[in-house]
């Protein structure tokens, strides 16, 4: 992997982080330690919402991990389904620590808390008890990629007003906000609905609001999914030019739907994780490099790919392999629409009139079978 994701051959900061419970307004007792709750120090020269320093981001945007001899291994599978939603909406990529010098550690140490960024060496990413949500933990591992909360970021006076009278005593250093010397916000405009942002009473000593938003309506505090600007700000930080797509059959009006592990079909638009890819888009629109598309419907294991079968041009859905016959190149035609040519075989997806996709034996733009519009996907 390589800093411009899958060019099909491919290739993201320092602290600790408690967060709180998804959707709910209350603290774990140890978090008033922690620097913003949920971030464990020492603190790195950053950004917010990203830090800047290169040095602190993970190499080829890859992160060893392993588990304590104790870690639950109930807690271990929404782990794993955490990492499946990170892995198929950005170029990162998770693997099992063999003897990596840096890497996570998988712990109960410390309430629901991360490192920011690579720290250099081990360190801990910590899921206690009730830490077990999908959104809470992909919150922690956003940290360790390198992010801080919303809330911190330079323009945040903008958007949402801080009720300082409403903060615990001592709790205050939690709603600083930082010089756009240290912030990044990667290019994405303030995000109410960012998997970082603190919900509206996290830290209050009343119940009343301590962060109100000045979008009427606007909601803060998601904790189940990463929005689409906290996966456009880990893709800009890694890899810049990956994007999530979905692809359109002009010749039927139907989208892309995977079934794991055999072809993949056309189906109408529902709108659901299997019909929504990734793809590094500067790689995917340059013939002389190709990209990897992966789905977002991942399962766990090597991630997913579209692959064709070399030996009866059939398109299937495989693990990655480092080959180029996963590498595929977007020949453009008119306004959205493209031919999809793969790497090796130089065959083009084809859309067979049986709610199947397989490789064309030779290519064709005037072909309307070999015609796909390529659109933004945007999470749900």
């Amino acid at each position: 992997m390589s800093t411009v994701l899958k060019l099909c051959f491919l290739i993201a900061i320092t602290t600790r982080v408690t967060a709180t419970p998804m959707r709910e307004p209350v603290q774990y007792p140890d978090e008033g330690a922690l620097f913003e709750g949920d971030i464990q120090g020492p603190l790195p020269t950053v950004s917010r919402a990203g830090i800047i320093n290169p040095i602190a981001r993970w190499p080829s945007a890859t992160i060893p991990y392993q588990f304590t001899l104790t870690f639950p291994f109930g807690y271990r599978s929404v782990f794993q389904s955490a990492i499946n939603h990170i892995v198929g909406r950005t170029c990162i990529r998770f693997k099992t620590r063999q003897a990596e010098v840096d890497f996570i550690e998988v712990n109960q140490d410390s309430g629901c808390s991360s490192g920011v960024g690579r720290m250099g060496g081990r360190q801990g990413l910590s899921l206690a008890n009730r830490c077990d949500h999908l959104g809470t933990i992909v919150h922690e591992m956003i940290h360790a990629l390198g992010f801080w909360h919303e809330q911190s970021r330079t323009d945040r006076d903008d958007y949402v007003t801080i009720n300082w009278g409403n903060i615990q005593p001592g709790k205050e250093h939690n709603f600083q906000s930082y010089d756009a010397s240290y912030v990044s916000p990667f290019g994405e405009e303030y995000d109410y609905s960012s998997i970082m942002h603190y919900g509206s009473t996290y830290f209050s000593k009343n119940g009343l609001d301590i962060i109100t938003p000045k979008q009427s309506g606007a909601i803060i505090g998601e904790r189940e999914t990463m929005s689409n600007s906290d996966i456009k700000k880990i893709n800009n930080m890694y890899c810049q030019g990956t994007q999530g797509v979905i692809l359109k059959s002009e010749f039927t009006g139907k989208e892309f739907l995977i079934n794991e592990g055999q072809d993949i079909a056309i189906w109408e638009w529902a709108n659901n994780d299997n019909q929504k890819w990734t793809v590094d888009w500067s790689a995917f629109t340059d013939q002389s490099l190709g990209s990897q598309l992966w789905t977002w419907g991942q399962t766990g294991g090597n991630v997913k790919m579209m692959d064709e079968d070399q030996s009866n041009a059939g398109v299937n859905i495989w693990g990655e392999n480092g080959g180029i016959n996963q590498c595929w190149v977007a020949i453009h035609i008119t306004g959205s629409t493209y031919t999809i040519k793969n790497k090796m075989s130089g065959r083009c997806l084809s859309n067979n009139g049986a709610n199947k996709v397989a490789c064309a034996t030779f290519c064709s733009s005037s072909d309307l079978r070999q015609q796909w519009g390529i659109y933004e996907a945007y999470s749900n």
